[in-house]
């Protein structure tokens, strides 16, 4: 610039060829982020590189703030994003005011912990974070982002504080670090993966389990016209694999009325079942809580209540329970109703009851 002034050449006139030849090939953008307890803020130096190699950096900006007090959520690594807030619209502005075609922007920082949460994803993190983390990401994008050691961060001094006795011959200041000065990012020792993961949001994830069994629901969809059908019907398909000839056993048909049963209570009574197997018991709202209820050794679910203490059998003391409203329980009550001659509703309920 000083040969331009001198060789008076205007501001619309191309420079001779010997200036355009000693200008710089490659520009650089290089920016710097730091924070404490006290303060944060960010510097960004210009570097220029000719053909022989050789290259000069300048500081060309600075913004610094004072960190908040009287927060106790500002936690170091919290007040490190903060300031990489700084450095990152602070470039935004450099590139959008200078009609420069940087050969590279970098932005540099000393916090691993920030460095982390720059290259995650903000909808992963909670609102402070996130949202910071969303700025970065739309101003300079987390490959831009390198690691730098503390004492080559040139913003440490904003963060430190200075006299400005000390920065009139601070080289570090004016000049930034050396060209070869990033660091691949290090390993994020156990405590710094735990200010990590502080600010995850926490996912709840809900799982419903189904059972679901599409033959008997088939089987019962067919309707029947009675129980003893279906029983019977189902008897022969189970016995069908071991080729056994003969008449139907009664065991094979209680075999067969107990898959349905237990086909029933996976469709009606599946959390109560799940509760009872955990060793808790029936939640309030569920309408056999106030039968007591309890499972029997093939997990079918039975009446349980004081009977338990008399001398009654146990299939007298733990009625099977089944619900109002199930294929099963119509087929039941209809083959009661017509085995004992049509009887009415009073009647069929205590004879269902035995």
């Amino acid at each position: 610039m000083q040969r331009l002034w001198k060789l008076k050449v205007d501001w619309d006139e191309t420079p001779p060829g010997e200036l355009i030849n000693d200008w710089p090939l490659r520009v650089y953008l290089h920016g710097y982020s730091d924070a404490s307890e006290r303060a944060m803020g960010a510097y960004i130096y210009i570097r220029s590189v000719d053909e022989t190699g050789n290259y000069s950096s300048h500081l060309l900006c600075a913004k610094s703030k004072t960190a908040p007090i009287g927060n106790g959520r500002s936690t170091i690594p919290r007040l490190e994003l903060c300031a990489a807030v700084i450095l990152a619209r602070l470039i935004n502005n450099v590139t959008a005011t200078l009609s420069i075609q940087f050969h590279e922007i970098r932005a540099y920082s000393d916090s691993q912990v920030a460095l982390a949460w720059i290259a995650g994803g903000a909808s992963r993190s909670k609102t402070y974070v996130g949202n910071r983390m969303a700025e970065i990401a739309t101003l300079l994008p987390s490959e831009n982002w390198y690691h730098i050691g503390t004492h080559s961060n040139p913003a440490d001094i904003i963060s430190r504080g200075a006299l400005p006795v000390g920065l009139q011959g601070n080289i570090l200041w004016w000049h930034g670090p050396d060209w070869q000065h990033s660091l691949p990012l290090p390993e994020l020792n156990v405590a710094q993966r735990q200010q990590v993961d502080r600010e995850r949001k926490s996912v709840t994830v809900s799982l419903m389990i189904v059972y679901e069994n599409c033959f008997l629901n088939e089987m019962l969809a067919r309707y029947y016209p009675n129980k003893q059908m279906l029983l019977r019907v189902t008897a022969r398909l189970l016995r069908f694999g071991s080729r056994r000839p003969g008449r139907l056993t009664a065991g094979e048909l209680d075999h067969a009325l107990m898959i349905y049963v237990r086909h029933t209570h996976q469709k009606h009574f599946l959390n109560d079942i799940n509760r009872l197997k955990e060793g808790k018991s029936v939640h309030r709202g569920s309408f056999v809580y106030l039968l007591d209820p309890c499972l029997d050794d093939n997990g079918l679910l039975r009446v349980g209540g004081r009977l338990r203490q008399s001398k009654l059998s146990y299939d007298m003391k733990h009625k099977l329970l089944l619900p109002r409203h199930s294929i099963l329980t119509s087929l039941i009550l209809h083959d009661e109703h017509v085995h004992n001659l049509h009887c009415g509703p009073q009647t069929l309920l205590a004879i269902s009851r035995r």
